[in-house]
Protein backbone atom coordinates (compact mmCIF):
# COMPACT_ATOMS: atom_id res chain seq x y z
CA UNK A 1 0.00 0.00 0.00
CA UNK A 2 1.32 3.45 -0.84
CA UNK A 3 1.94 6.03 1.80
CA UNK A 4 -0.40 9.04 1.93
CA UNK A 5 1.15 12.48 2.17
CA UNK A 6 -0.55 15.49 3.73
CA UNK A 7 -0.27 19.25 3.48
CA UNK A 8 -1.21 21.77 6.13
CA UNK A 9 -3.98 24.33 5.62
CA UNK A 10 -4.46 26.39 8.76
CA UNK A 11 -4.94 23.95 11.64
CA UNK A 12 -5.91 21.03 9.37
CA UNK A 13 -3.93 18.33 7.61
CA UNK A 14 -5.37 17.68 4.14
CA UNK A 15 -4.43 14.45 2.31
CA UNK A 16 -2.78 14.86 -1.10
CA UNK A 17 -5.12 12.61 -3.07
CA UNK A 18 -5.43 12.38 -6.84
CA UNK A 19 -8.76 11.29 -8.30
CA UNK A 20 -8.61 8.39 -10.75
CA UNK A 21 -9.06 9.20 -14.42
CA UNK A 22 -12.71 9.09 -15.44
CA UNK A 23 -13.65 6.46 -18.03
CA UNK A 24 -14.20 7.52 -21.65
CA UNK A 25 -17.73 6.19 -22.15
CA UNK A 26 -19.84 7.44 -25.06
CA UNK A 27 -23.61 7.26 -25.53
CA UNK A 28 -23.46 3.61 -26.63
CA UNK A 29 -21.55 2.70 -23.49
CA UNK A 30 -24.24 4.33 -21.35
CA UNK A 31 -26.95 2.51 -23.28
CA UNK A 32 -25.10 -0.78 -22.87
CA UNK A 33 -24.83 -0.14 -19.11
CA UNK A 34 -28.58 0.49 -18.86
CA UNK A 35 -29.28 -2.71 -20.83
CA UNK A 36 -27.02 -4.70 -18.53
CA UNK A 37 -28.65 -3.21 -15.44
CA UNK A 38 -32.19 -3.99 -16.67
CA UNK A 39 -31.84 -7.35 -18.37
CA UNK A 40 -28.46 -8.83 -17.37
CA UNK A 41 -28.04 -7.67 -13.79
CA UNK A 42 -25.83 -10.59 -12.61
CA UNK A 43 -23.39 -9.91 -15.47
CA UNK A 44 -23.39 -6.17 -14.70
CA UNK A 45 -22.81 -6.84 -11.01
CA UNK A 46 -19.98 -9.27 -11.74
CA UNK A 47 -18.24 -6.80 -14.06
CA UNK A 48 -18.65 -4.03 -11.49
CA UNK A 49 -17.31 -6.07 -8.58
CA UNK A 50 -14.24 -7.20 -10.55
CA UNK A 51 -13.55 -3.65 -11.71
CA UNK A 52 -14.05 -4.49 -15.40
CA UNK A 53 -17.33 -2.68 -16.06
CA UNK A 54 -15.82 0.64 -17.17
CA UNK A 55 -13.32 -1.11 -19.44
CA UNK A 56 -16.17 -3.12 -20.97
CA UNK A 57 -18.27 0.01 -21.53
CA UNK A 58 -15.32 1.85 -23.12
CA UNK A 59 -15.00 -0.95 -25.71
CA UNK A 60 -18.62 -0.80 -26.84
CA UNK A 61 -18.87 0.32 -30.46
CA UNK A 62 -22.15 1.03 -32.24
CA UNK A 63 -21.47 -1.32 -35.16
CA UNK A 64 -20.81 -4.21 -32.76
CA UNK A 65 -24.22 -3.67 -31.21
CA UNK A 66 -25.98 -3.87 -34.56
CA UNK A 67 -24.19 -6.90 -35.98
CA UNK A 68 -23.66 -8.87 -32.75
Amino acid sequence: MSEITYHCEGDYLIPDLIAPESPKIDIWGYRRREYLRKYKNPICTGLFLTGKLNAHLEEVIFSELIYA
